[in-house]
């Protein structure tokens, strides 16, 4: 099973706009499904299914934690501004997404599930990269990279939601372990297990 931990990221209507300013750029741009979108804890790649309940207690265990030290419950997340990998104007772009405002609650979650996971020792796979919270909103083929005019396109829709006063504000409230798998219009997400940001009885 190809997993990830993640938080499901509401499609509010800044964020649907941009995704709507995406279509019709032609076979090069692919939009991530509004009921896709989401912020990555943790990419766990390939974990075996007999795995699962013990890797979903793990996230069980981290979330109970920060509960118990207060720092953790249901919180906003601030939408700041949308950017690009590599940043525009340089190499033509992998992805399309949106940076975070203030990111303490997410890095204190991050580092909470890696001290959980990482316990597991041979279970899971060692996380491969810092963790760089972010939202997805378009991935790029990089087999055929966007012509100019597609790039031009996505500089201006860049540029006239990043001149406003952000992408709005949503509210994190579970962590859910994601399973995905290959779709013929994109990856196919099935929710494995979901823990709530709040105490359980």
């Amino acid at each position: 099973m190809r997993l990830f931990i993640g938080l499901g990221i509401p499609a509010r209507a800044p964020l649907c706009r941009v995704i709507d300013g995406l279509t019709g750029m032609g076979p090069s741009v692919r939009p991530v499904r509004a009921t896709h979108l989401h912020i990555t804890l943790r990419f766990l790649g390939d974990v075996a299914p007999e795995h699962l309940e013990t890797v979903a207690g793990a996230i069980d265990s981290a979330v109970t934690i920060g509960l118990a030290d207060g720092w953790l419950g249901p919180f906003d997340l601030h939408l700041a501004r949308l950017d690009t990998f590599p940043p525009s104007g340089g190499a033509p772009p992998w992805v399309l997404f949106a940076s975070l405002g203030d990111q303490d609650v997410l890095g204190k979650l991050s580092q909470a599930i890696d001290t959980e996971l990482d316990a597991l020792e041979a279970l899971v796979p060692p996380r491969d990269h810092p963790f760089n919270p972010h939202v997805t909103l378009a991935r790029f083929r990089r087999n055929r990279p966007p012509s100019r005019r597609v790039r031009d396109t996505l500089n201006a829709v860049i540029a006239e939601s990043n001149a406003g006063p952000g992408l709005g504000s949503v509210r994190v409230k579970a962590v859910k372990l994601i399973e995905s798998r290959p779709g013929a219009h994109g990856p196919v997400y099935t929710v494995r297990h979901t823990r709530t940001l709040k105490p359980t009885r």
